[in-house]
């Protein structure tokens, strides 16, 4: 699915739910059951339209300050949310890699959308479970703000979650 300039949100959520489609069709055909944490992000003018399922985050970079826009899809996420464990008590969560929504894992899916005004300046990151499992805020923020340009803080982002044994798929663009 192509998205025009006039689609905003509803065109990022209908790619969502397509691709989700897909993939649940794809697992039917094959008697299988797999699933994909997604994150999209549609820029346009001075508007960032942001879309996720599971884990997968979006972080703003502004003013030399990293915000954490997406909300994670898990069950870690929920507990904290509730009060039920405290942030340290995630990092050891036995049911950390519980995802309570991604792609394929039904016929439909309402991925979670925030929209929020972007400037000149600012910088975004898109990125898996596979780094931010093993690279907390700080560390990003430090590889983020110490690289020289996107691409070469993609590849430290991707590099460090390597040295410190990922054991999830790993994805940063910025």
């Amino acid at each position: 699915y192509v998205l025009k300039h006039s689609d905003s949100s509803s065109g990022v959520i209908k790619s969502i739910k397509k691709a989700n489609y897909r993939i649940f069709e794809e697992c039917l055909s094959k008697s299988v059951e797999i699933g994909s944490t997604i994150v999209v992000a549609y820029l346009y003018e001075d508007v960032a339209f942001v879309a996720w399922a599971g884990d997968s985050r979006f972080y703003l970079f502004r003013d030399k300050k990293m915000e954490f826009v997406t909300e994670d899809h898990s069950e870690v996420a929920e507990m904290l949310k509730l009060g039920k464990i405290t942030s340290d008590e995630a990092k050891y969560y036995p049911r950390r890699n519980i995802i309570t929504k991604s792609l394929g894992e039904g016929k439909f899916i309402e991925p979670s959308i925030e929209e929020l005004s972007v400037i000149t300046g600012d910088g975004i990151l898109l990125c898996s479970d596979g780094l931010c499992g093993v690279a907390d805020d700080k560390k990003i923020s430090e590889i983020i703000y110490n690289s020289n340009t996107p691409e070469e803080a993609c590849n430290s982002l991707v590099n460090y979650a390597l040295e410190n044994n990922s054991r999830d798929n790993i994805t940063a663009v910025a």
